[in-house]
């Protein structure tokens, strides 16, 4: 499994009975903002840019502006110990070799859409700078991933960038 920080930037609610949700990586202390949590410097450094966007019913949207997100990554095989539920399953459409990065989008297929699932759509793109996290999306491209997301309590507070 590889995990990535995240956090809530913004949320909006449409007329139409959706929400949508823009998550982009947790940013790292530095001179400039000494407040920031060492958990989050250390994502940062593995995962420095990348952005998820996520369309939901809104009567079943579980993401709050301002608020930190866990994502777990898993390729889909029989060892996950439970049963994703389909709006977990993701594709992982693309791996771009940069050399020190590695840049993966994910999305959420339309096979897993449907007006029964509290997601309606989703994308995931994330440059990973850790090269120790490279290997399981290597050579995987069109391969089916486990997509979770988990609020972390850890966080930051009056960052001058985000808050």
């Amino acid at each position: 499994m590889v995990r990535a920080k995240f956090r809530c930037l913004s949320t909006k609610f449409t007329h139409k009975g959706e929400a949508y949700a823009e998550l982009k990586p947790v940013i790292a202390k530095n001179a400039d903002w000494t407040g920031g949590s060492e958990e989050n410097a250390a994502f940062w450094s593995a995962s420095p840019s990348g952005e998820c966007m996520l369309c939901f019913r809104a009567d079943a949207f579980p993401f709050e502006a301002g608020a930190y997100y866990y994502i777990d990554l898993e390729a889909l095989d029989d060892d996950i110990p439970r049963a994703p539920d389909s709006h977990e399953v993701w594709t992982l459409h693309e791996v771009a070799d940069r050399g020190e990065t590695l840049g993966v989008w994910f999305d959420l297929p339309w096979l897993n859409r449907g007006a029964a699932q509290a997601m309606i759509n989703g994308t995931l793109k994330i440059d990973i700078h850790n090269k120790a996290a490279h290997a399981p999306f290597r050579g995987h491209a069109g391969t089916r991933w486990v997509v979770r997301f988990t609020r972390a309590d850890v966080g930051n507070t009056g960052c001058p960038y985000t808050s």
